[in-house]
């Protein structure tokens, strides 16, 4: 069974730090596309391509056929609103515009968070 949840640390009580999940960086991010002609959601499709990365899937081929498998699972978590999966083209064209600069802010912003510097001292 696929579950799509990333491990996020509590901030201790009366603590101003937050932590946000990865997805909720991506959020963040700028959707390149034209508004004509769009059927999937931006940010789904993200976070479709990290889903792949995680399962090994390297090819935008691959993810696609995973998605087009598992997608009565991964649908609803993922944000999706269609009821069919993007094909490999779509997530291609999608990521074609990305902003890198934006997606490395919000890939590292995200591991400064999570890292916690008691854990590497003992």
């Amino acid at each position: 069974m696929l579950t799509f949840r990333f491990p996020m640390k509590k901030a201790p009580a009366g603590s101003a730090v937050t932590s946000e999940t990865l997805f909720d960086k991506i959020g963040q991010i700028t959707d390149p596309r034209k508004k004509r002609g769009v059927r999937h959601p931006f940010h789904a499709i993200l976070k479709l391509v990290i889903l792949g990365y995680i399962c090994r899937l390297v090819w935008i081929e691959h993810t696609a056929v995973y998605a087009k498998k598992h997608w009565d699972k991964i649908k609803v978590p993922l944000g999706f609103t269609r009821d069919y999966s993007p094909d490999a083209t779509t997530i291609r064209r999608a990521l074609k515009g990305i902003d890198r600069e934006q997606l490395e802010k919000a890939f590292e912003e995200w591991v400064c968070e999570q890292l916690d510097g008691k854990e590497f001292t003992g």
